[in-house]
């Protein structure tokens, strides 16, 4: 089941600062991993849903990676 963008964003509005700041540094990072760009700079030339999608799926990997090497 899909969440609503509403559920979303309350979500991240539960977020701790440093959460915050691991969602926003992972979104940042998958930005760069696939566009080469930042996320300010790949949401200020335009890139839609789709160019967005394949940056958070990438952020999704690091988290995971950086979750993995906390528990170790």
């Amino acid at each position: 089941m899909s969440k609503k963008v509403s559920d979303i964003l309350d979500d991240m509005a539960a977020l701790s600062d440093d959460d915050t700041e691991l969602l926003l540094s992972a979104l940042d990072h998958g930005m760069w991993d696939e566009w080469d760009t930042s996320l300010v700079g790949g949401l200020s030339i335009g890139f839609g849903p789709v160019e967005v999608r394949v940056a958070v799926k990438s952020a999704a990997s690091f988290v995971k990676y950086v979750d993995n090497k906390e528990k170790t």
